[in-house]
């Protein structure tokens, strides 16, 4: 009788921890808020980057820094400065998503503000995956995987803020194993040549960049209906 009382913690176990992996892959979850149903779906607090030496993975997408390029003299083609600032622009997102993610319950007072960070966010990460893929195209890599959308609990509430209920994207972690596999060099270098890219790769940063830079709302007692941004 002992063994199945000491079997059934072990099973709850197991269970909770699949409802977390479960959860950890949707890349959102939920925060309380004032106004009804009560709580509104985020998404996750998952760094957007992942930094070693001087290589940094942008959602799966390898970027090489000129100083693990081997640049002689400090001089830089136009190939490695666009990956140099589609690097750092990586970075300053990521940063700016942490003190969003900080500063969101805060919030949960504030109708319209409250979108309106959670907006950023979604433009962050959306932005980030749009740098991380035209990387892709540049050096020849697997693009990353498409994220999930972050269903909306309060509808009305996000429309009132001036914030498209449909419009969200989770931020699911993204592991080793399951970025995209290493480039040939030759592929990196037909990818390299194609100056379309790289001029896709110069908008997606200058993109991410502007949505970097926007400030945060000020908290407010009570919301007010602004036009709808898309």
């Amino acid at each position: 009788m002992k063994r199945h009382w000491i079997l059934l913690p072990v099973s709850l176990a197991l269970v909770l921890g699949s409802c977390a992996e479960t959860h950890q892959r949707l890349g959102y979850h939920k925060i309380p808020v004032a106004w009804s149903p009560g709580y509104e779906n985020v998404p996750d607090c998952t760094p957007l980057i992942t930094m070693s030496g001087t290589t940094l993975n942008i959602k799966g997408v390898k970027v090489v820094t000129p100083a693990g390029i081997g640049v002689e003299g400090g001089e830089l083609n136009k190939e490695q400065k666009a990956l140099q600032t589609a690097s750092d622009a990586a970075q300053q997102a990521d940063q700016k998503l942490t003190r969003l993610c900080n500063m969101l319950p805060s919030y949960s007072n504030d109708q319209q503000g409250f979108y309106r960070v959670r907006n950023q966010m979604f433009d962050l990460i959306a932005g980030t995956t749009y740098v991380a893929s035209a990387v892709a195209a540049q050096t020849g890599q697997a693009p990353p995987a498409q994220a999930a959308s972050v269903p909306t609990a309060a509808s009305a509430a996000a429309a009132g803020a001036g914030i498209n209920p449909a419009k969200g994207v989770a931020n699911p972690p993204v592991s080793a194993s399951s970025g995209p596999p290493e480039a040939s060099s030759s592929a990196a270098s037909a990818a390299g040549t194609d100056g379309q890219a790289l001029k896709k790769l110069k908008s997606a940063v200058s993109n991410l960049n502007k949505v970097s830079q926007k400030k945060a709302p000020s908290r407010r007692a009570s919301p007010k209906t602004t036009p709808a941004e898309q």
